[in-house]
């Protein structure tokens, strides 16, 4: 624990004190920050747990290679939010700064360019498309009211320009927030409490907005 890096913006007067974030401390029961040692204890266990992930991904790619279906399979690593860690003196998810809004998402086979890394902004509800697609099943007409698009589509140039949106308005929260992500710029909207842009590219800590 104590070769941790200290979670950047953790301190008080230095971390956000946006109406929004602190009713998410005071519904954990953080209001008042941890200690040094809770800290770092918190903060190595989360690269723990990342750890055990990898290794536990690493065994099923492995299992792949062995049975000979690694060139016909189609492999999506995602998660459903992220972890904020200390940052900005949150812990957990229930905000829209970048580390828990955000999410892994590589995508590796068939028509997938190998080793490209894109910048287009993408959400889980691509996730549902991209599995028609991998399958070969054609979509009704029903579906193409959803607003997903296929990753192996985006991932060969697709809409480079789109958005991205969330949406929180459940535990710790005492008012909804929407964001939407468009390039570098990021647009959160409260209900009730003041809205916030940020510049992700000028200031990917999200401390200026």
């Amino acid at each position: 624990p104590n070769d941790m890096p200290w979670p950047t913006h953790h301190d008080v007067g230095e971390r956000s004190e946006h109406p929004a974030i602190k009713d998410v401390r005071i519904y954990h029961g953080i209001d008042e920050p941890l200690s040094d040692d809770a800290v770092r204890r918190s903060v190595s266990a989360y690269f723990g747990l990342c750890s055990y992930l990898d290794s536990n991904v690493g065994k099923i790619l492995d299992v792949l290679d062995e049975v000979g279906l690694t060139d016909t399979t189609r492999v999506i690593y995602t998660s459903d939010h992220g972890e904020t860690n200390g940052k900005h003196g949150v812990w957990g998810k229930c905000n829209m700064f970048e580390e828990a809004v955000g999410v892994p998402m590589i995508v590796a086979g068939d028509s997938v360019p190998e080793g490209q890394v894109l910048d287009t902004s993408i959400t889980l509800v691509d996730i549902y498309p991209t599995v028609m697609d991998g399958v070969g099943i054609e979509q009704e007409q029903d579906d193409f009211c959803f607003p997903g698009t296929s990753l192996f589509e985006l991932a060969n140039g697709a809409d480079p320009d789109r958005i991205a949106f969330a949406e929180f308005h459940a535990a710790a929260s005492n008012t909804g927030s929407f964001m939407i992500r468009k390039g570098s710029l990021k647009y959160v909207h409260y209900v009730g409490y003041p809205d916030q842009l940020f510049d992700l590219i000028n200031d990917p800590e999200e401390i200026n907005d």
